[in-house]
Order: structure tokens, then C-alpha cells, then sequence
């Protein structure tokens, strides 16, 4: 057996197929499942990947995925086997475990396979110490068939090697349990083996940059019951490992830190239908996009939604056009049906028990849009995409566990619209910032490729303050903020359950004098497409003081700088770009002079990724300050982290600078 690499079609997830070739007639070793013993010797590691700050190492790390015929079923068996010894209280984690099984396929009980011992160093000889039956504990739910078995491991303490290995039989044979090499500890051995008959094949994806330290194909013949009698097939494996594997590192502004991690993911591609022949199961876009159109939901034409037709009517009825018609129906869905948070899957949902229950998954509320729409002859299509945390869709092949997210495209007026009815604060024409996640897939009977690039996703804010005279020491500033989309959503959402006065106790907290609230207003809660408007009108005194340090930015717009840490491994990912604007116009406090004036500046970010303008003036008695903070980019690789870092610190340097008054009388 041997595997074909091709192109990477993207960042560094590779996908390849196991194919048959180069085969043998050796007996089969690879289903030998146990580790060596453990002597006094592993209490002893020395490794560079060890430090002070390593809590534990996983000395071993080991598994095993075979499809067997069992009582003349084919069946997924996983075997796993893991070895861990911990340095510091920081490695505690590993002393609980928690395992989630099917009670279908393995029982109501404890895992019988499961097995669990602490191994401990006393008087230079090796004590085990197993987890007696009793020390399992099991959650099952009434309305699942899932087990849950937790456990704890044994007189563990700093020092201790803990092992465990348990057995998991699987119905569901369309995906192998994916295998991660790299975890968040060091991992000094880490193997996998797959073992499927001939007639089975699947799309294998590799990710993460680690090579693999040895791989290893073989083959052998076996006999199997078909039902009717025994046949001969060919078992063919294939063996994975990697060596001293370094952990996955946290860092700070990344979309999914399992990204980077060096793992192997499978989902089937072909699989017997009978003794003579297999067949496929989303080998391309095209066969994932036809399985999914034939889902009573999905289908171009929608004909059994007549229990639609009469709401559909009534809502868009007295609409001037079919921009407005769209409008309606989207606002109908959002500001009507309740999301209830479940599990986002919504291809073979009942959207007419959706419809009269009020709720759904988000996936359900978007495709019942999407079947609203179609009701009234709009040419919409459900989108299928994954969000950030759950790693990039590859558009080359359909690997259906990166699909954990559905948005509508509305086709109208030579545009596309992209829409997402499923929160109570969603705006027409806009999605989540987690969906801008690059490639996405319309479901069509011609499936094709839209783009959602993180750099597409925008927020732009506008801020004004006017500050004059009022008095002798005092003075009024009138204040106007217009937040972008996300922000004012989340506004909108805060607001729901606390009042306009708390949100301005907030405002007034945050100057950094003291101030007095003397008229506030939020505009705009309710018009859910529109950013949100904020006014409010403050009053302050300078206190006659002979030096006054005025910030010009109130304390309303200063920017932290997030880049401390001197190396960057990973890509810096931002939630989105942004220009912030802000406006002073300051009349000068009556009785003073301006004896200090920060400067003006302009910083560029490498070639357009971004700017900061900081203008400062004085005319006819006034300081005119500009402010403009912008990046056009979501996504800075490693490479470019120290100009990122460096143009934050310019940006935090020169918020940092204050306008000095002098009393002149």
C-alpha cells in the first residue's frame, strides 16, 4: 500500500487517499497492542523538550483503528493505549479522564476493556497501583445513547507514570477517529495504525508541519464471514509515528490553535456495497452537493412548502420592491423564531415543525430563510462553510466534519447578499466575523466556491467630541459615537437586559476625570440594519489649577498594545479590520494657554496594512485634533509580527501624550 501526496491545497493541510499498491504477503504484526514494561529507568527521563515549566511528558502514545466484520457487520474498533509521567502540579490534568462511548455499540457499563494504573518509583522498585471497577463512574442520559466514564487515577502524585487503554467499537464506519501526534504536553512516541479490507478507502488529511519520524505499509491476507459463507480479502495497514513531538504552544489571536496541530484525519471515500463492487460516499463536491440537494429541504424547487404560502404573502404584501420583499422575510425570521444553541446541523430538519414551534439550531433557521425566500421566487442557496474554530474548509474535497455552519446567498439585482437570520441582533447583507474564514461551498446542483477572506471582514466607527466654555472653570462636551455593525449587535444584545442609564454610568466611569452626565440618548436599537447612535452631553471643571494635563482622547480610544511577547510562531489572525475615526474640536479653557501640543504624526504599516494619522492644531482660539487608527489586514504572518508589534507601539506611545494648559490669569 502506499499513499499519493499531491499539491497542498492549502496552508498546511494536505489530503491523500489510501490506495493499494506494492503488495505483500506477510503475516499481519501491526494488531500487537502493548507497550514495554515500565522499569525504574522511566522514572528517569531526560529529553530536550523538558524544562522547568513542563507539568508532564507522554512517554507513549499509541493507537490502533481496524474495520472488522462482527456478526456480519462491518465495524469500526479503536484501540487506544497512553502513557504519561508527571513532573509538576501543573500536570494534574492527567490524572482525570473523561471517555465518551456508545452504549449501542459498547454496552450500558463501563468499558470492559478500559484499564487504568498508577505506577510509582518506592525504594528504587516499580509499585503498581490499578483502578479498581468500582472507580469508574458513568453518566448516561435519557435521551442519548451516549456513556460517559470518568475516572480518576490512583495514589498519583509529582513523579508518577499513569497509563490507561480502552477498546471502542463504532457503527459508524465514515469517519476514523482522528489522531493527534502533537498535544499540549511533550510527546516522546506517538503512533497510529489504521487496518481496512481492500474494498474500503478513505481520504486521509494531514496537518501540521511535523514530519513523521517513520511510516510503514503492509498487507495480508484473511478470511471473513459474508453471511453465506467465508471469502478472502486482503487486509491492508498502514502505520504512522512521530518522535519527540514538541507541544502546541499558546498564543494569542488565533483562530484555532488545533490548526497547527500535527494530526491525521479520515473520512471514507469508497466502501462495499455488495461482495462485487463498493461504492463512493463523498469523493467531490459535486457528490456531497447532490446527497445534500436530495434532502426534502434543499432541493431547487421547493414543493411541498404550502403551509408557507399564506405567512410568505402576508408578510411581504405592500412591499415596493423585491429588495424590500428580501427585507421582510429576513426580519420575519430573525425577530420571530428563537435560537435554541443546539447542535448547529440542520440538513434533514423539519422545517415545518421549525416554523410552528417557534425555534431551531441556527442551521435550521437559515435554511427555513432560505425555503422562504425560494417561496417567494427569490434565487437563494444555502451556503455551507466552517467557522474559525473549526479550521479551513477544503474546497478540493469534501471533508464533511470542517462543515459546522450554513448562511443563505441571496442572488438579487446582479448582487449577492449573504445572510444569517439566526441571532435576534443580525443585520441584512451581514454574517458573523467567524464566518469570514476563507473558502465556502453554495450547494448547487453545479456546486462552486464563494470566498469569505478574514480581511473582508470590516468595522468602521466615527467618533465626534466638542468641548467649549460654560463658565468660569467650567466646561460641556457634546459627544457622538456611531459604532460599527458588530459592535452596535452587541450593544443591542447588552441592552437587552440592562438600561440605557447603566450603559452611561459605564461612559462616565471611564474618563479619566470627573465628569457629570447631563443628557444621554441611544438612537438606532431598534433599526437592526443600521449602526447604532450614541449622544451624550458631559460637564467638567479644570479646577483652577495653575498646570492642567489634558488627554485629547478622553480616555475613550486608547488602544493597548496586544503584541508583548518579543517571537511569533503562528500567523497573527484578528477578529477583523477596522478604521477607527475620532474628532475633537476643543474651545481653550477660559483663563489658560496651551504651553505644550503633542505633535503631529503618520505611521504606515508595511504597504497599506495599515495607518495611524495623528493631527494636532491650533486656530482662532481652538485645538482641532484628528485621529485615525486603520488595518486592512485580519491576518499577519510570523513574518510580518515585529513591524505589527512595532506599529502598536508607536500607536500606544503617541496616546500616551497629553495637551498641557498654563493659567495665565
Amino acid at each position: 500500500m502506499d499513499i499519493s501526496w499531491p499539491k497542498p491545497d492549502f496552508r498546511n493541510i494536505f489530503i491523500f487517499f489510501l490506495t493499494i499498491c506494492s503488495l505483500t504477503d506477510k503475516a499481519q504484526k501491526a494488531d500487537v497492542f502493548h507497550l514495554d514494561k515500565i522499569t525504574a529507568g522511566d522514572f528517569n527521563i531526560k529529553s530536550p523538550l523538558i524544562d522547568t515549566g513542563t507539568g508532564a511528558v507522554i512517554l507513549a502514545d499509541v493507537g490502533i483503528s481496524s474495520i472488522e466484520n462482527i456478526d456480519n457487520q462491518w465495524k469500526l474498533v479503536y484501540k487506544c493505549i497512553r502513557r504519561v509521567k508527571i513532573l509538576s502540579k501543573t500536570g494534574f490534568d492527567n490524572l482525570t479522564q473523561t471517555l465518551s462511548f456508545s452504549a449501542e455499540d459498547n454496552g450500558n457499563g463501563k468499558l470492559k476493556s478500559l484499564k487504568a494504573t498508577t505506577y510509582n518509583l518506592v525504594d528504587g522498585k516499580v509499585e503498581a497501583t490499578p483502578l479498581a471497577d468500582k472507580e469508574f463512574f458513568l453518566e448516561t442520559s435519557k435521551n442519548s445513547n451516549r456513556v460517559v466514564e470518568k475516572f480518576t487515577f490512583p495514589n498519583a502524585k509529582i513523579g508518577s507514570i499513569v497509563e490507561y487503554s480502552y477498546t471502542k467499537k463504532y457503527w459508524d464506519i465514515a469517519t476514523i477517529p482522528t489522531w493527534e501526534f502533537q498535544r499540549d504536553y511533550p510527546v516522546l512516541w506517538s503512533e497510529y495504525s489504521i487496518i481496512i479490507p481492500d474494498n474500503f478507502n478513505y481520504a486521509v488529511s494531514k496537518q501540521g508541519n511535523l514530519p513523521f519520524y517513520e511510516t510503514s505499509s503492509d498487507s495480508a491476507s484473511k478470511e471473513i464471514w459474508n453471511g453465506r459463507g467465508n471469502i478472502e480479502v486482503l487486509i491492508f495497514t498502514k502505520r504512522w509515528a512521530m518522535k519527540d513531538v514538541p507541544p502546541l504552544k499558546e498564543e494569542s489571536f488565533v483562530y484555532d490553535k488545533d490548526s497547527y496541530r500535527s494530526r491525521i484525519d479520515f473520512q471514507l471515500s469508497y466502501y462495499p456495497r455488495n461482495n462485487l463492487s463498493s461504492a463512493s460516499f463523498y469523493v467531490t463536491w459535486e457528490q456531497a452537493s447532490r446527497l445534500m440537494l436530495s434532502r426534502r429541504r434543499l432541493g431547487p424547487v421547493v414543493k411541498d412548502s404550502l403551509w408557507l404560502r399564506f405567512e410568505v404573502k402576508n408578510i411581504v404584501s405592500n412591499s415596493v420592491d423585491s429588495l424590500e420583499k428580501a427585507r421582510k422575510l429576513f426580519a420575519y425570521v430573525r425577530d420571530t423564531f428563537r435560537c435554541n444553541d443546539e447542535d448547529w446541523w440542520a440538513w434533514d430538519s423539519d422545517l415545518q415543525r421549525v416554523f410552528y414551534q417557534r425555534e431551531g439550531s441556527k442551521g435550521e433557521l437559515n435554511l427555513l430563510l432560505l425555503e422562504m425566500l425560494r417561496n417567494a421566487g427569490f434565487h437563494a442557496y444555502p451556503v455551507a462553510l466552517s467557522t474559525r474554530s473549526n479550521g479551513l474548509l477544503n474546497s478540493k474535497y469534501p471533508v464533511m466534519d470542517k462543515v459546522d455552519y450554513v448562511v443563505v446567498q441571496l442572488l438579487l439585482n446582479k448582487h449577492s447578499y449573504y445572510l444569517d437570520a439566526s441571532t435576534r441582533f443580525s443585520a441584512f447583507g451581514k454574517i458573523p466575523f467567524a464566518c469570514y474564514n476563507g473558502s465556502a461551498m453554495v450547494i448547487d446542483t453545479i456546486p462552486y466556491i464563494v470566498n469569505f477572506p478574514p480581511d473582508s471582514a470590516k468595522e468602521n466607527s466615527m467618533r465626534t467630541i466638542f468641548i467649549y466654555n460654560v463658565g468660569k472653570d467650567s466646561l460641556e462636551a457634546d459627544c457622538s459615537y456611531n459604532p460599527g455593525y458588530n459592535e452596535s449587535a452587541e450593544l443591542r444584545k447588552w441592552m437587552q437586559n440592562n438600561k440605557t442609564s447603566d450603559y452611561f454610568a459605564d461612559v462616565t466611569k471611564s474618563y479619566l476625570f470627573q465628569v457629570r452626565m447631563k443628557s444621554q440618548s441611544v438612537d438606532n436599537l431598534k433599526a437592526k440594519d443600521e449602526p447604532a447612535s450614541i449622544h451624550y452631553t458631559v460637564d467638567f471643571s479644570v479646577n483652577n489649577d495653575q498646570t492642567v494635563y489634558f488627554d485629547p482622547l478622553i480616555g475613550q480610544l486608547k488602544v493597548v498594545n496586544p503584541f508583548i511577547a518579543s517571537v511569533r510562531k503562528y500567523p497573527v489572525q484578528l477578529q477583523n479590520c477596522f478604521n477607527k475615526a475620532y474628532v475633537l474640536d476643543m474651545e481653550l479653557p477660559k483663563g489658560y494657554q496651551v504651553e505644550e501640543l503633542p505633535k503631529s504624526t503618520k505611521v504606515l504599516l508595511n504597504d497599506g496594512d495599515g495607518s495611524f494619522e495623528y493631527s494636532m492644531a491650533m486656530a482662532d482660539g481652538h485645538i482641532q485634533f484628528r485621529y485615525r487608527l486603520s488595518l486592512n489586514k485580519a491576518v499577519f504572518s510570523p513574518e510580518d509580527y515585529e513591524s505589527l508589534r512595532n506599529f502598536f507601539a508607536t500607536v500606544t506611545k503617541k496616546e500616551s501624550e497629553m495637551i498641557v494648559f498654563k493659567k495665565i490669569h
